[in-house]
């Protein structure tokens, strides 16, 4: 257990982008890409995951396009375009469970090994005012190429839910890494990481961090945003996310097991336990209660 005390509440918190195969009946006249068998349906949405917060004001990306490749060729290609709508998102934006729909549209029954989003501009704005505007690298250029670790399964009558987390924390990389001030940061790296995984099949984290001010009574405790949460399993990073303004969290996404949590911020001494995730449900760590390092 990571916390002191426990609390009832759940708020979501991360970046991801959700994606729904819907599965169901279809006439395919009104599709192209639907065949005249059995189809289902997908459907796409963006949210958040962290990062030197305090430090940032918007870190956005363009998309005008996401593709999706199936396990059976329509007219000659596996590769179907379920969105072109050209998109300006600040994934600051899509935290503590707030998402964006990026495609809803019927697939044919069958399976998605591939996730495939055109990302064609991205900046990061900090607090001071710059904005760098950042080069998408050149292998992600035709697209970013996201793989589940298995195949997304397209059934009858049946609705899958799928989440890639667009992950701040490792996509915008400070220059130079770790600034204590926002004055330090000269540009980014832009390295875009998205994770996925099934909704249905995977679980959640919340809590809510307080800093203790230095003091040993609860009651002068303050919620403390901008706290970088760190989901490992083992030793490699999973999923990250931040504390909202409340100091509540959710990482959503997580496949069911147990995982080592992380929690820090700049200037607070940080926390660290084990937890574990069970499939379809939440799991709420509690009160997460940071001392200040007095100098």
């Amino acid at each position: 257990m990571i916390g002191t005390r426990k609390t009832a509440g759940l708020v979501l918190s991360g970046c991801a982008l959700l994606l729904w195969t819907a599965a169901g009946c279809s006439d395919g006249d009104d599709d192209p890409t639907a065949p005249s068998t059995e189809s289902g349906r997908i459907q796409i949405e963006m949210t958040d995951a962290p990062f030197p917060y305090s430090m940032v004001e918007s870190a956005d990306v363009t998309i005008d396009a996401v593709e999706v490749h199936h396990s059976e060729e329509l007219e000659g290609s596996a590769w179907i375009t379920v969105d072109e709508s050209l998109r300006a998102l600040n994934l600051l934006d899509l935290q503590n469970g707030t998402t964006v729909l990026l495609a809803d549209v019927p697939l044919p029954v069958g399976a998605i090994n591939q996730i495939r989003l055109h990302v064609v501009d991205s900046s990061i704005t900090l607090t001071d005012g710059r904005t760098f505007d950042l080069e998408i690298p050149s292998g992600d250029q035709s697209g970013i190429k996201i793989f589940p670790d298995r195949d997304i399964e397209i059934s009858s009558d049946f609705t899958t839910r799928v989440l890639l987390d667009f992950d701040v924390s490792q996509s915008f990389l400070p220059i130079p890494a770790s600034p204590r001030q926002v004055e330090n940061i000269q540009s980014f790296h832009f390295r875009p990481t998205i994770h996925v995984a099934t909704l249905g099949e995977t679980g959640s984290l919340s809590g809510r961090v307080y800093s203790t001010l230095g003091t040993m009574i609860e009651s002068d405790d303050l919620p403390l945003p901008g706290a970088t949460v760190l989901v490992y399993s083992d030793s490699q990073l999973v999923a990250s996310t931040a504390s909202d303004d409340d100091g509540t969290f959710l990482v959503m996404g997580l496949a069911p097991g147990t995982y080592r949590v992380e929690i820090t911020v700049l200037d607070f001494f940080g926390m660290n336990g084990d937890v574990t995730v069970e499939s379809d449900a939440n799991t709420e760590i509690g009160e997460v209660r940071l001392d200040p390092i007095l100098p």
